[in-house]
Parts: C-alpha cells; structure tokens; sequence
C-alpha cells in the first residue's frame, strides 16, 4: 500500500517535532553530566590538597611547606574552580590540621557556586625512635634540685623551647604506659581530671615556690590524687599513659609561674640546682 503525500508530510513533521523537543532535553542532560564531572574532579582535587598538605605538616611541622604541597598537589590556576588553602599545626596539642575550601561555579546558569569543604588531621610524627625530629631521647641523671624528678628515669624526648614553627612548653618524658608519676614538689591539687589535648591534666601548686607544676596524657583511671588533696614531694599521683592527643605514651610536664594558666618556663633549672633565681 503506498504512502500518500500527507502522511509523508505528517511524518516529516512529526520528526521535526521529537527532534526539536529531544535537542534541548540532550543539550540539559550534557550539561548536568559536565557538571557532575566537574564536581567530582573538583573534589577529588580538594581531598588530594588536604592530603598532602596534611602529611607534610605532619612530617616537618612546617605549615608554609604544607600550605605550598597542598596547593601544588590541587593544581594551577587554569581550573574552573579555586582552591582557599588553610594549614594549621599545634605543638600543645602535637597535631597538624589542613582544610581545603573551592568554589564551582554552575555552568549553565548564573547562580552563586556550588561550595565544598574538607579537612584533615595528623599527629605530629616523631621521626626515628628518639625525640621528635629525631635522634635517641636526653637520659637526665638527676635526683632533683628546687623540684624533683616525675619519673624515676628521665628520658626527654622532646625539650623545651621552639619546636616545628611554635613553642614547646614544657618536656615529653619517654615512659611505658603505667609507669608510676611523682608530684615534683610538695603542695596542693588544684585540678586533677579531663582536659582537651592534654586528655588529663594534673595541676599542683607549689604555694611557697610560687610554681605550678603540670602532668599531661594519664588515663583518668589512673590518677590518685583529686582536686584539694596535699601531696608530699616524691609521692605517686598518677601513671604515664597516652590520653588526649599523644602520638605515643609520655608525660607531658611543665613547670609554670604566676598562677594558671600562668607562664611556662624551662624544667631544667629546677632539677639542677636547689636553688633557682
């Protein structure tokens, strides 16, 4: 049976018709298929940022170095989406931090961008089985001065003073986990519990020395003393433990004037001598 002229026309027609109504629909659905791929690079580049930038900040302390790796590990400036870049590394509470901020722009429409952010953290390392940075932990032969020893065995393994960009308060004193702690010094419990980064934070004042002595990362189980308690120099009050944000089990330990939290100042004088200016 043939066809007559306007059905063939009809169907022309008809055609013309689906190809106009599909051509729009297929142009929409590239368009969200590119931005979807879009998203997806622009994440995947974002979480690659934060890696990098966090395990250099971990490995060196050194947050301009890490802030460079991230952008360098995100890519250039060619991109349809941009990189906010912010590093941040902690001695007190030895952890680095990186977060990676981009805007992706919608591509069909003029519209406020899409905005992702992620972050990441890592304990500050200690490279080699030593102090931090490297090297085998200070062995201190030292019965005590103004203030006695918290261990019976001082291992430093990480000293006083400027440590990856910041400052290093107080010593981190190599110890198994359970090794008993001593006060330093006669005086009274004046906190004794949780503390964020310490984990658990021991205080004890030292009222005639005009000194505060601090001992950082027990677990809570273990801590013998409670907030009003007199101790005598010499006598237990916890046990080294890894609480809080520890990369391995120590006792953090500072010794601090004019009351809390006071101003930190170096152990070493203390234990040398009995007398201290």
């Amino acid at each position: 049976m043939k066809e007559s002229c306007g059905e063939r026309t009809y169907r022309r027609g008809a055609s013309t018709v689906e190809f106009i109504v599909i051509l729009p629909l297929f142009i929409l659905l590239s368009l969200v298929v590119w931005q979807l791929i879009i998203t997806g690079m622009a994440v995947v580049d974002a979480q690659a940022a934060v890696r990098d930038a966090v395990k250099v900040a971990s490995l060196t302390g050194n947050e301009e170095k890490a802030k460079e790796q991230g952008e360098s590990s995100f890519g250039g400036d060619y991109k349809d989406y941009k990189l906010k870049m912010k590093v941040k590394v902690e001695s007190l509470s030895e952890m680095a931090y990186a977060t990676a901020k981009i805007e992706i722009p919608v591509i069909f429409m003029d519209s406020v961008p899409f905005t992702y952010e992620t972050k990441g953290e890592a304990p500050l390392l200690r490279t080699g089985t030593g102090s931090i940075g490297g090297g085998a932990p200070e062995f201190l032969d030292t019965e005590g001065g103004v203030l006695g020893p918290p261990l019976k065995v001082m291992y430093i393994n990480s000293d006083y003073g400027p440590r990856w960009g910041a400052f290093h308060g107080g010593w981190d004193l190599k110890g198994a986990e359970g090794t008993p702690m001593f006060a330093a010094e006669g005086g009274k419990v004046i906190r004794a519990g949780a503390s964020n980064g310490y984990g658990t934070l021991i205080i004890i004042h030292h009222e005639e020395l005009n000194l505060y002595t601090w001992y950082a990362h027990s677990w809570q189980r273990d801590i013998l003393v409670k907030v009003g308690d007199k101790v005598e120099r010499g006598e237990q009050i916890s046990s080294v433990g890894n609480n809080g944000k520890s990369t391995g089990p120590h006792l953090h330990w500072e010794v601090r004037y004019g009351g809390v939290p006071g101003t930190h100042t170096n152990p070493r004088p203390y234990l040398d001598s009995d007398v201290v200016n």
